[in-house]
C-alpha cells in the first residue's frame, strides 16, 4: 500500500505530464504526441530520456552532443529546451538579481575583470556568480567543486557570490530559481559574442519557464575571459 508521501509524489508527476502534453502508458512512462517515449516517473519526478530513444527500443548511446544539452554543462547558453510549461506563481519580493554563467575553467586572471564588471552593475550589490558544470579532459579539466574553491581563493572579495549548486546545470536552471526566489528582474552579463544568444534564448522562454518583468542582457566588454588562448586572460 502505498504512503500518501508516496501518492503525493506521484500525483505531481503526473500533473507535470498532463502540462506538458505527454500520454501514460499506465506503468509509469510517458509519450509525447508523436508517439515516443520520453520520460517515465522516478521517485515522485519525470526522469526524460535522450530524443533518439524508440518505442520498445533500448535508449540509444548519447553522442558528445546530446550529453551536452542533456546536462547543460556548457558555458554557452542552453540549447532550447524541448518542452516547456507555465511557471509557478510566485509573489515578486525582490527586485534585480544579476548573473553571470560561464565555464571558468580553469579561473584566470581576466576573469577578474567580469566578477568586477557584475558586482559594479548590479543593484545593491545583489549578483551571483555561477561556474558551470562542465568538466571533460580537453577543455574542463577541473570539477565544479574545485573550480569554485579556486575562484573562491582568486577572487576573495567575491566569494560569497560564488555560486556552487549541483542544480544550476544550465543559464534556464538559474533563471529559474531566481523567478521562484522572488526577482522581478534579472540582468545577464556575458561576453560581448554571447550577448544575442543570450536574448533570443532567455526572452523566448520568459513566460514560460520563468516569469520576469524585465530580462536584460549586457555585454561585459569584447574580451571572452572563457577563450582557450592568451586574448581571454587580462595583462
Amino acid at each position: 500500500m502505498k504512503s500518501l508521501f508516496q501518492f503525493l509524489s506521484e500525483s505531481n508527476a503526473v500533473q507535470q505530464a498532463t502540462r506538458m502534453g505527454l500520454k501514460s502508458d499506465g506503468h509509469g512512462g510517458w509519450y509525447d504526441n508523436k508517439g515516443e517515449f520520453i520520460a517515465k516517473t522516478e521517485k515522485g519526478t519525470l526522469k526524460f530520456f535522450n530524443k533518439r530513444q524508440r518505442i520498445g527500443a533500448q535508449d540509444p548511446r548519447q553522442s558528445e552532443k546530446e550529453k551536452n544539452i542533456s546536462v547543460g554543462t556548457s558555458a554557452e547558453p542552453a540549447a532550447e529546451p524541448t518542452m516547456t510549461m507555465q511557471p509557478p506563481e510566485v509573489e515578486k519580493t525582490k527586485g534585480t538579481l544579476t548573473i553571470a554563467f560561464g565555464r571558468f575553467n580553469p579561473p584566470t586572471t581576466g576573469h577578474e575583470k567580469l566578477l568586477d564588471t557584475v558586482a559594479s552593475s548590479s543593484d545593491d550589490n545583489d549578483y551571483m556568480i555561477i561556474p558551470s558544470r562542465t568538466q571533460d579532459k580537453k577543455k574542463n579539466p577541473l570539477d565544479a567543486d574545485t573550480k569554485v574553491s579556486v575562484m573562491q581563493k582568486m577572487f576573495p572579495k567575491h566569494k560569497d557570490k560564488i555560486v556552487n549548486d549541483a542544480n544550476n546545470k544550465t543559464i534556464f536552471d538559474v533563471l529559474k530559481k531566481a523567478h521562484t526566489d522572488g526577482y522581478a528582474n534579472v540582468r545577464i552579463l556575458g561576453g560581448a559574442d554571447r550577448v544575442k544568444e543570450f536574448e533570443k534564448l532567455t526572452s523566448n522562454y520568459n513566460g514560460k519557464l520563468y516569469n520576469f518583468d524585465n530580462v536584460e542582457v549586457v555585454s561585459a566588454g569584447a574580451r571572452d575571459p572563457d577563450s582557450d588562448d592568451v586574448t581571454g586572460m587580462s595583462a
